[in-house]
């Protein structure tokens, strides 16, 4: 097997083992049994995103672009959310006088941030840790970029 640049190269079986492995897991998650969903969400995207990394190669200059492309739209983001959700629970709370908090929206909104799950994390391991939504992904492949650059 060779590479766009026409150089021989060889497939790693235990990296296609690992896509199948997690193709299969994104399947059975999908599949909405509240059980397996809180084991398999733990682990199947992150580790599409993990073999990424492992991939990537480092270039001069390339991480400081993996920052501003990604870590940066992601902090930006969890911060605006984390203050329209404290100014809607502020509204609310003024309107409606229900006692809510919204320092602490904004505060569950960081903490969703850093912990960057797409899902909500009550059913696992006793923490309730609100999602941060769809853009989970840029943390998760920032991260793979870090821990598994070569």
């Amino acid at each position: 097997m060779s590479n766009i640049d026409g150089v021989a190269t060889e497939r790693v079986q235990y990296f296609d083992i690992a896509k199948g492995i997690g193709m299969l897991s994104v399947i059975v998650g999908h599949m909405e049994l509240t059980s397996v969903n809180a084991f398999v969400f733990t682990y199947h995207m992150p580790l599409f995103f993990l073999i990424s990394g492992w991939f990537f190669k480092d270039a001069p200059g390339k991480m400081k672009k993996n920052m501003r492309h990604l870590l940066l739209p992601y902090v930006i983001t969890v911060l605006v959310m984390g203050f329209v959700g404290g100014l809607k629970e502020f509204i609310k709370e003024c309107v409606k006088r229900n006692g809510g908090d919204p320092l602490q929206i904004f505060w569950d909104t960081l903490l969703s941030g850093l912990y960057g799950s797409g899902s909500r994390t009550d059913t696992l391991f006793g923490f309730d840790i609100p999602a941060i939504g769809a853009i989970w992904f840029l943390l998760a492949l920032f991260w793979g970029f870090i821990l598994l650059k070569k």
